[in-house]
């Protein structure tokens, strides 16, 4: 545990967060005037002078976080809303990468989500994750598959809580989530076939 600590402390120093000034002041209006994480979708979408994605297909993506599916495409959650996306538990300060080659169509703060990153691997598609607590990329920045694109919330166990936890408890854990929307052509799709290989 005090080893994967270290590791995680001396990533998070190698990595500088994006300034807040980075944000264009027109999408920071843009986010504001949003009701919804699909209404900010949409005007991102129609936005003009809007960075191109990277050339080609996308091709599959991968994983941006460790975890577990806790709440699939369109489920329910417990106040019964149905939202266009799945839920991935992951631990406290866990690293979330980019899907996809992309460019960053917004990173900033929007609504209850904490901060969210917009990615658009492809000219018809984009990729909305929503619940970081921490950003490393800035809005027009075009970043690989595989870029660190922010951190999740929380902090780590301290080794008397890893060790009194129970044993189920003990791996990546479930203390954050990170909520994951796709967007193809006019409406959003399940993500969770779209992602190759296992998670957690």
């Amino acid at each position: 545990l005090a080893g994967a600590q270290a590791a995680l402390e001396a990533a998070m120093a190698r990595a500088e967060p994006a300034p807040a000034e980075a944000v264009d002041p027109g999408l920071t209006a843009l986010a504001r005037d949003s009701a919804s994480l699909t209404a900010l979708a949409e005007a991102l979408a129609k936005a003009p002078d809007a960075p191109e994605p990277p050339p080609g297909p996308a091709g599959p993506l991968v994983w941006p976080v460790a975890g577990q599916v806790v709440r699939g495409f369109d489920e329910p959650d417990a106040a019964r809303v149905r939202r266009p996306g799945i839920v991935v538990g992951t631990a406290a300060l866990a690293l979330v990468t980019a899907p996809a080659d992309a460019v960053v169509r917004y990173a900033g703060p929007f609504l209850e989500y904490g901060y969210v990153v917009v990615l658009a691997p492809e000219p018809e598609t984009m990729v909305i994750l929503a619940g970081l607590a921490r950003l490393q990329v800035r809005t027009g920045a075009t970043v690989a598959r595989g870029d660190l694109v922010g951190l999740m919330g929380g902090r780590p166990p301290d080794v008397e809580e890893y060790v009194m936890a129970p044993e189920a408890e003990t791996g990546a854990g479930v203390g954050e989530t990170l909520y994951i929307e796709v967007r193809h052509g006019k409406g959003p799709v399940d993500p969770e076939p779209l992602f190759v290989g296992q998670n957690g």
